[in-house]
């Protein structure tokens, strides 16, 4: 920073002089910064708008796109006891089925014939440092690596670094089978992960267990082998469907879109299980379809109806350092306000959703082609279009009449029909919000992309430059005012030496 010190010979204020002088000149380069400021301003709602859009174009619209939110089913049991769990999918088929729970599904299983060690065994130690460890290796384990496998798949142990736990972490993830160490017991528990036949032996009816080169750390160690007094087989469950018996090696499995967990088998009693759509279901989605509608609605018309307060500009750097932070935080408020006042990719996004609303979709229904068919009303004028549920029973007289054309009316698409009057109403929202966010993208770039080509990121570029050029023109001007001044300090400073000289010279010293 240039240190200066003027008026030692006029008196007068250079500082404050250049400054005021300056102000006139600063005035282009404020308006440039407030327009900076209002560009990023602009900027930052078209991108908030951006991620608004996006966020209900892909969750409530898409939503509304699909089979499973317009025709949902449910599976209610009926008789029998709560032996088993229903659960339908949206491409289940509406019918019965009856089922008996013969057997269910088990898993394998097996465990240390004997406890493991001594008393004081600590499985979170190193194996080397356990104070004895049965007949492994003669209880000599230094520089001793073991391999075994438990269903074909092969683990690696190291007395060195490895402790019980840490094998059993091993087991746990490199093979099939959950084990854990009971320190009650002092055994080790093995069971697979998965019921039924499906293990690597050769009946794949039980957990296999190898030890390799010679090894003992499976049979010695943790006491474990095939055959032993403590296997247990594995079962597939065993269940009859509408009068056909079937195996399945898990209790949870899929039949006709029905999702179906056996918990206890029953013999000789049926289970009846009836699919049908689920009308509370349906009316629930299209309630928060209706919500979601008009939260979005209201947001785009807010945000391009806001009032612009011309009065209130950005505040320049100067002006903050006289303000408070509130006084700041209210000034900006209103000087923010109306950014996107009357903006034409706002309008033309609320525009395309009414127009969408209104719609007459050909549904293959002479009675359901309209929301208004439906029970789904606007609200006033001055309500702007906002959806209403106005006669719930309509709407659910329409799911029980003709549940495919009310699907229709929102999830319909024809690429070919050039009029999209095949079209449901979900999937114009969503075709036309595509294009609304193609326009914010051109114009303000993506929501947190740093950099890109957009409109308003170029004009940004364009007006930094133009405050870079106007900034250093002023310090060029300022400095200029500075030398001038300095110019006159210097010569009225010699003019006084000039005026003392010649007083003294022509008697103006004291007489004698």
């Amino acid at each position: 920073m240039v240190m200066r010190i003027g008026g030692l010979a006029t008196g007068i204020d250079t500082d404050s002089m250049v400054k005021q002088l300056m102000q006139a000149h600063r005035m282009p380069l404020n308006k440039l910064t407030q327009k900076k400021q209002t560009f990023e301003w602009q900027r930052e709602a078209y991108r908030e708008l951006n991620s608004k859009l996006t966020t209900f174009r892909n969750n409530a619209i898409f939503n509304m796109k699909l089979e499973s939110t317009l025709a949902p089913k449910k599976a209610t049991i009926v008789g029998g006891s709560k032996g088993i769990e229903a659960t339908a999918s949206p491409n289940a088929g509406a019918g019965t089925l009856v089922v008996e729970v013969l057997a269910i599904a088990s898993a394998a299983s097996n465990n240390s014939s004997a406890a493991i060690g001594k008393n004081g065994f600590e499985p979170g130690k190193l194996l080397i440092e356990q104070s004895d460890l049965g007949k492994l290796a003669g209880g000599n384990l230094e520089g001793s690596k073991y391999k075994f496998k438990i269903n074909g798949k092969e683990v690696e142990v190291d007395p060195l670094t490895d402790t019980m736990n840490s094998v059993l972490t091993k087991i746990n993830r490199e093979t099939n089978v959950s084990a854990f160490y009971d320190s009650v017991t002092g055994k080790v528990s093995f069971m697979s992960k998965d019921t039924g036949s499906v293990n690597n032996s050769a009946d794949g009816l039980n957990i296999t267990f190898e030890d390799l080169d010679g090894g003992n750390f499976l049979s010695d160690f943790l006491q474990v082998s095939d055959g032993s007094a403590e296997e247990m087989t594995a079962k597939d469950a065993s269940v009859r469907i509408n009068g056909l018996l079937t195996e399945r090696k898990s209790n949870s499995f899929t039949v006709n879109g029905i999702q179906i967990m056996m918990k206890e088998a029953k013999p000789g009693e049926s289970i009846t299980i009836n699919v049908s759509g689920d009308i509370d279901k349906t009316v629930e989605n299209i309630k928060s379809f209706i919500d979601s509608y008009n939260e979005m609605l209201s947001y785009l018309q807010d945000l391009g109806s806001a009032p612009k307060y011309r009065d209130f500009t950005p505040l320049t750097a100067e002006q903050k350092t006289d303000m408070s932070e509130k006084d700041i935080e209210r000034w900006e408020e209103k000087a923010k306000s109306g950014v996107l006042r009357n903006d034409m990719i706002i309008s033309g996004a609320v525009s395309a959703m009414r127009s969408a609303i209104m719609a007459i979709v050909d549904t293959g229904s002479t009675k359901y082609k309209t929301l208004s068919s439906i029970g789904i009303e606007t609200g006033s004028y001055a309500e702007n279009g906002k959806l209403y549920l106005g006669d719930e029973n309509k709407l659910r007289k329409a799911l029980e009449e003709e549940p495919n054309a009310v699907m229709k009316l929102f999830t319909a698409t024809d690429d070919a029909d050039e009029t999209r009057s095949r079209v449901g109403i979900a999937s114009r929202i969503h075709d036309d919000l595509k294009g609304s966010l193609d326009q914010i993208s051109t114009k303000a770039g993506r929501f947190l992309t740093l950099s890109d080509e957009s409109i308003l990121s170029k004009q940004l570029l364009r007006v930094s430059d133009d405050i870079k050029s106007m900034d250093r023109r002023l310090t060029q001007l300022e400095s200029n005012y500075y030398r001038k001044f300095t110019a006159m300090e210097q010569a009225i400073n010699r003019l006084n030496s000039q005026s003392s000289y010649l007083a003294n010279a022509f008697g103006g010293g004291q007489p004698q």
